[in-house]
C-alpha cells in the first residue's frame, strides 16, 4: 500500500509538493500538528525549493486501489528563504 501526502494551495487548489510514504506515520503526526496548532506555523519547501510559510485550512482522505491519499490545505505564504 502506498500513502501519497499532497500539500496543497487552499487559494488555488495546486498540489504544492507531493511526497509517497510506504508507511502513513509521518503524514498522520503531521496532520495531527497541523489540526492541533502545534504546527500552526510550518514551513515546506515546493518543488523549486522555495520557502512556503503555511498555516493549516483542512484536509481530505481519498482510498485508492493501490493507497491512499491524503490532501492537506494550506494557505501558504512564500517566505523569503530559498534551500539549496
Amino acid at each position: 500500500m502506498v500513502y501519497t501526502l499532497q500539500l496543497i494551495n487552499a487559494d488555488t487548489n495546486k498540489v504544492a509538493k507531493e511526497v509517497e510514504y510506504d508507511d502513513p506515520d509521518v503524514i498522520l503526526k503531521l496532520l495531527h500538528m497541523a489540526q492541533t496548532g502545534v504546527g500552526k506555523d510550518c514551513y515546506f519547501t515546493d518543488y523549486e525549493f522555495v520557502g512556503l510559510k503555511s498555516e493549516y485550512i483542512s484536509n481530505n482522505v481519498i482510498d485508492t486501489d493501490n493507497g491512499r491519499i491524503y490532501q492537506l490545505f494550506f494557505k501558504f505564504e512564500l517566505d523569503k528563504v530559498r534551500v539549496i
